[in-house]
């Protein structure tokens, strides 16, 4: 029970519980920055082709390094699990096994189920796009605001929600709501571990939501595949307040833990997608993605899962290439050669008024 209400407290209170999809699916700080390295909005639509391949599974090497940062720094270390974090891992093994409680998880804006249907369906007029979101007054504004953030750099300040759709486009707006919506889960700063990791894990979503959804642009599931990319990091949030409620893991732990840590983490965040009625893809890509090695195999067979696991690679260099006291020359994959692979994820576009 404390446990539940540690992670109640974690999502900021008690909450109505949320409807959960019935469909089957395939694996059961305040003050944060924005990411220091500008995104383009969402790139404009073109013929739906598989995504370039990237080298050799550099994943599993990258996520752990990733979760060793954040505990403190340092390669994960090829030895024995340590006490602290077979405890760790048991724990959250078994709020995995058990499910997020749907009063655990916040509720997200009312507008968004009505908003994933309108993105899927192939012709949405603007003004019927416009007329649903401004049902949800305050987030109108938190949209409006970020519109006339630099990272649009547009040249004439947007006013209202049809200045924002001429901006960015059907997508680019569905996009920039999700962010505003998502956005304050990642404001939660509680535990040592999750309020030094807050702004990271933000930052963390939104490049691999954009890199996921870029790499599957023109697709069908473009936006799904956003949704899934904006969403890896939400169980990490969980998995680093269980953490913090036990013995301390001793920085930067052991390559067995580090996978474990991933593993559950993700588990958690499919479960989390699935009670906000999250497309079932995103679920199924999401769990697909907590399977043993990260769930290569299970790409092989699924193009939104293939496309995620390269948007988490991408992510995951350009957030260690950052790290302090990351060499860059020891990451699996080059700065570089994202920058090449991913231009959209990486760099910023200026918009004409």
């Amino acid at each position: 029970m404390a446990l539940w209400n540690s992670l109640r407290s974690l999502f900021g209170g008690a909450r109505a519980p949320v409807p959960s999809q019935s469909a089957p699916v395939a694996a059961r700080s305040a003050g944060v920055a924005p990411p220091a390295v500008d995104e383009a909005a969402w790139p404009s639509q073109g013929p739906c082709q598989a995504p370039e391949a990237l080298p050799a599974d550099p994943l599993p090497a990258l996520a752990a390094r990733f979760g060793a940062s954040l505990l403190g720094g340092g390669d994960p270390l090829p030895q024995p699990v340590s006490t602290a974090e077979r405890d760790a891992l048991a724990r959250l093994h078994a709020l995995a096994e058990r499910g997020l409680d749907t009063r655990t998880v916040p509720r997200l804006p009312a507008v968004l189920p009505r908003l994933m249907a309108l993105v899927r369906r192939d012709e949405v007029s603007p003004r019927e796009l416009c007329e649903l979101l401004a049902r949800d007054p305050v987030l109108v504004g938190e949209v409006v605001r970020l519109a006339n953030s630099p990272r649009y750099r547009t040249q004439r300040r947007i006013e209202d929600l049809g200045g924002a759709l001429m901006l960015l486009g059907q997508l680019g707006l569905s996009q920039l709501v999700m962010r505003a919506a998502v956005r304050p889960i990642f404001m939660v700063t509680q535990g040592r571990l999750g309020k030094a990791a807050a702004g990271r894990l933000w930052e963390l979503s939104e490049r691999c939501g954009q890199a996921c959804g870029s790499r599957r642009a023109g697709c069908p599931d473009a936006f799904s595949a956003y949704l899934a990319g904006t969403a890896v990091p939400i169980g990490l949030i969980v998995a680093l307040r269980v953490l913090d409620q036990g013995a301390p893991v001793v920085a930067p732990g052991s390559h067995v833990f580090h996978a474990g840590l991933w593993r559950q983490a993700l588990r958690l965040s499919a479960q989390a997608v699935r009670q906000w009625d999250f497309p079932v893809e995103v679920t199924v890509a999401l769990g697909n993605l907590a399977a043993p090695s990260m769930g290569a195999t299970e790409a092989a067979g699924d193009p939104l899962t293939q496309a995620l696991r390269q948007a988490l690679a991408m992510a995951l260099t350009v957030a260690l290439s950052q790290a302090e006291g990351v060499e860059r020359e020891t990451l699996p994959i080059s700065v570089d050669t994202v920058r090449v692979v991913e231009p959209d994820c990486l760099t910023s576009r200026t918009v004409a008024a």
